[in-house]
């Protein structure tokens, strides 16, 4: 873990270091928009800065995830509760049974829900509506929960890959999304797998013990 925290904050250590350098070479007092220069500077420098704060920020919570306060609750309820924040996606739920019981942290829940949503949600492809299916099945005593879209897929050679921290295909962010919900996911002794083909979609299934009846 240290490895990736030391790599994803020497990241943008380096282009303020440039900047720093390069305007330091063509300072000049007697410029008359040096003040415009200087603001600009400045605004970069605070713009890195944000995002070490946010990587360390983001490592922390990964590094310390909320104590487990377990209760029984009908997951299908949950679940839709935690997809109306994306309500201008196309994302549809099924299930079935009207009605599952579980034992888990409704947090915990709504982290993994929510961070699997929000990939399959950035993942579109522009040549075609992204449709989102979440899906909730019980059969015998496990519970599965697949997040399946209609977006770019993912290369078969990365499906490991995508979960190990730091990992992102994304311009932004701190690539630990699905590194968390692997971890929580874990924790209730369930397993994660992935499901892709370039061009056409992803699947991401959760396969997670049930012992409420």
């Amino acid at each position: 873990m240290a490895k990736q925290v030391a790599h994803e904050v020497k990241n943008p250590l380096t282009p303020m270091k440039l900047t720093i350098q390069n305007f330091e070479r063509k300072f000049d007092p007697t410029d008359p928009h040096i003040q415009e220069k200087v603001k600009s500077l400045s605004k970069s420098i605070v713009d890195q800065i944000d995002l070490v704060a946010t990587v360390a920020n983001a490592f922390s919570q990964f590094a310390q995830l909320p104590q487990k306060h377990n209760e029984i609750f009908d997951i299908n309820q949950e679940i839709k509760k935690n997809l109306n924040i994306f309500s201008d996606e196309k994302v549809y739920f099924h299930t079935n049974k009207e009605s599952i019981l579980v034992e888990m942290d409704k947090i915990y829940l709504s982290r993994i829900i929510t961070n699997l949503v929000a990939n399959a949600s950035q993942a579109k492809d522009d040549h075609r509506e992204n449709i989102i299916n979440v899906d909730v099945e019980q059969r015998q005593k496990r519970i599965f929960i697949t997040v399946q879209d209609r977006g770019k897929g993912i290369p078969e050679d990365m499906y490991d890959r995508i979960f190990e921290p730091n990992f992102t295909s994304k311009s932004s962010g701190t690539g630990l999304g699905l590194t968390m919900v692997r971890k929580m996911v874990e924790d209730y002794k369930g397993v994660i797998t992935v499901n892709s083909e370039v061009g056409k979609g992803s699947t991401f299934t959760i396969s997670l013990p049930n012992s409420v009846q």
